[in-house]
């Protein structure tokens, strides 16, 4: 019932991905005023689409953050930091030892955010190439949290 009350305050792709993130068993953690959603992140316990064609893998038992959104009216409040640290308290009491995301380097928003909140960047997952020409990497940080990409439609 809350999923469904927070999609609906929501537009576009989101409103319609986190149906599909409940079902799928992810995790939502919101802030609220009143009745009025002002922030939501997704955390995954598994494998995660990103972008079209890729999946995000990493090691249980961590959770992956992978969509946060704060509505306009509440930007700049820093609700991106406080909703991930209430879930982050959540989630380690449930024995979960570590949350992982991915940022865009051109996201720079969700970056500051993070790392004023004292994340560490721990490496980088990427792909190189054009079209059919693809080949994905991750640096040694990466593969030390076991952090990867993975082609949909099979491994790269």
């Amino acid at each position: 019932h809350e999923a469904h009350h927070c999609a609906s305050q929501l537009d576009g792709s989101l409103a319609r991905l986190l149906p599909q993130a409940m079902a799928a068993g992810d995790a939502a953690y919101v802030i609220l005023e009143g009745d009025r959603l002002a922030s939501i992140g997704l955390y995954a316990a598994g494998p995660t689409p990103l972008l079209n064609d890729l999946m995000v893998h990493f090691e249980a038992p961590a959770r992956y953050m992978y969509r946060g959104y704060t509505q306009a009216r509440y930007r700049g409040l820093r609700l991106h930091a406080v909703g991930i640290l209430r879930a982050a308290q959540e989630l380690f009491t449930q024995g979960v030892p570590q949350l992982v995301t991915v940022c865009e380097r051109t996201n720079y928003p969700a970056t500051v955010s993070v790392l004023r909140m004292g994340w560490q960047p721990c490496g980088a997952l990427y792909r190189v190439g054009i079209g059919p020409w693809t080949r994905l990497g991750r640096t040694e940080l990466a593969q030390g949290i076991g952090m990867e990409l993975r082609l949909r439609r099979g491994d790269a």
